[in-house]
């Protein structure tokens, strides 16, 4: 029997190529859950790029328009759902704090709203897409998710005997979009300098395709309460990305770093 697995933010950087993998590695229907129909029309372009056909994604794919704020609509994409993947949300840190209300809203309101759904359609395995900006969170986005993830995690305590809700944490996407890499080699292709912060921060980096295994590795695992941090994530200099990307320090505009952001980042917080 067919499960259904529901992806909110399916049609994000993220969402984009896990569906893709999840209709490659399993016989289940996917449920793409977003608010951009742009976005979802991508999706499927990106789906036929990799040799997926029309009858085949409208076999297995299914392409739901909702918000996470909207508890209603999730109720209707949740219908005999066996796996919520939780990654929607505000993530850009800048905007987090000129835009507070919002990121609340999304991050923390719309969380706790797929987590009530899910446990109320008796969805199995719920997974939460947490961040490295959440210990120690100094920044409005950090917060949101920390508060996100707690709520996520503290869900288990009310016993419901049918979902097991987990969370996932890892780093910066260099594949992602609006992601540092693409804005540098977006500006170094139009011969403009590159905007580069001091005194020289560290990133926990990744790729899409780890992400995905993480997401599936923590599935296959998650017992519910747990946050799964990835084994061997390395911080890398941003001063030495630029050095790789931009070689010509003349090409460097140097800011300090802004109050809401850390110079280095941790997975885990030593009191965690």
């Amino acid at each position: 029997m067919k499960g259904r697995i529901l992806v909110t933010g399916g049609s994000g950087s993220l969402g984009t190529v896990l569906i893709a993998d999840l209709l490659k590695t399993t016989d289940d229907v996917v449920i793409c859950y977003s608010r951009d129909v742009h976005r979802q029309h991508g999706l499927v372009d990106y789906l036929h790029s990799r040799g997926f056909d029309d009858g085949f994604l409208e076999d297995r794919l299914r392409l739901f328009i909702g918000d996470v704020r909207d508890d209603n609509r999730l109720a209707w994409a949740m219908r005999g759902v066996t796996t919520v993947i939780q990654a929607a949300a505000l993530k850009h840190v800048g905007e987090g704090e000129y835009c507070s209300d919002e990121y609340i809203k999304t991050n923390i309101d719309g969380t706790r709203n797929v987590a009530e759904t899910a446990i109320r359609a008796n969805v199995s395995k719920c997974l939460f897409i947490s961040t490295d900006k959440v210990p120690g969170a100094i920044n409005l986005y950090g917060k949101t998710k920390a508060v996100a993830e707690r709520l996520w995690i503290r869900m288990n305590q009310y016993g419901h005997p049918k979902t097991r809700l987990s969370a996932l944490r890892y780093g910066n996407v260099f594949d992602s979009r609006g992601s540092v890499v693409e804005v540098w080699q977006s500006l170094i292709a139009r011969g403009l300098p590159i905007s580069v912060r001091t005194p020289d921060p560290t990133r926990f980096v990744c790729f899409l395709p780890w992400g995905v295994e993480w997401i599936k590795g923590a599935l296959a695992f998650m017992q519910g309460g747990e946050v799964f941090v990835p084994a061997g994530l390395k911080a890398i200099s941003m001063h030495s990305l630029a050095s790789y990307l931009q070689p010509d320090k003349s090409q460097w505009i140097e800011s300090s770093l802004p109050s809401s952001e850390k110079q280095h980042e941790i997975l885990i917080a030593p009191e965690e």
